[in-house]
């Protein structure tokens, strides 16, 4: 008991330190197992251990909701969302009105929303690293890429856009760019950047 206090209360040292004795004392104990999956996933940390532990919760007890949704988050930590959408399905199936749902729905929601994030801003940057070593076209085409993906984007974006479209002798596109920037209101930078 003193290990699911001590994780509910966020102490997850204290947790594992009580935990795995009884998990090494009691390998096949699913309650333990499913213990240790959730503060895989609340410390985030040992997510492939958290994973292992749940499956086989979930494997030996198909209708344990807890343990579905404990799974669902680890595995959209680990970037499948697909089998974590799966697994919230079953969850929602067996008790569509429970709050463990409800709050694995917004986890997944926010893993889904930070992972997409995460690829726009990994587009950016490599976007500004290509421009930075001169390589301009690619460049282009990353930033190019990432405003599909980003409809409104900032006006520092968008300069950045012009300089890289200026640099691979794109003059007409990087008028244009500054241009529809200008429209959103004067900037003396940006009316630089134009000329």
């Amino acid at each position: 008991r003193y290990a699911e206090y001590a994780a509910w209360g966020r102490y997850f040292d204290r947790a594992l330190a009580e935990l795995e004795p009884l998990l090494r004392a009691s390998p096949g104990n699913l309650d333990y197992q499913l213990l240790r999956g959730q503060i895989a996933v609340w410390s985030l940390q040992d997510i492939d251990v958290g994973v292992r532990y749940l499956s086989n919760v979930v494997r030996l007890s198909p209708e344990n909701v807890p343990a579905l949704v404990a799974l669902s988050s680890a595995l959209a930590l680990q970037g499948d969302f697909t089998a974590a959408h799966d697994y919230l399905d079953r969850a929602r199936k067996i008790n569509p009105y429970s709050q463990d749902v409800k709050s694995g729905q917004q986890f997944y929601d926010e893993a889904v929303r930070t992972d997409v994030e995460r690829t726009n801003y990994a587009l950016l940057d490599s976007a500004r690293d290509l421009t930075a070593s001169g390589e301009c076209l690619q460049a282009v085409r990353k930033y190019e890429e990432y405003l599909v993906n980003v409809p409104a984007p900032g006006k520092v974006v968008l300069l950045a856009y012009a300089d890289a479209l200026s640099c691979a002798k794109n003059q007409a596109k990087a008028i244009e760019v500054c241009d529809s920037v200008l429209a959103q209101g004067y900037d003396y930078d940006v009316a630089l950047t134009r000329a």
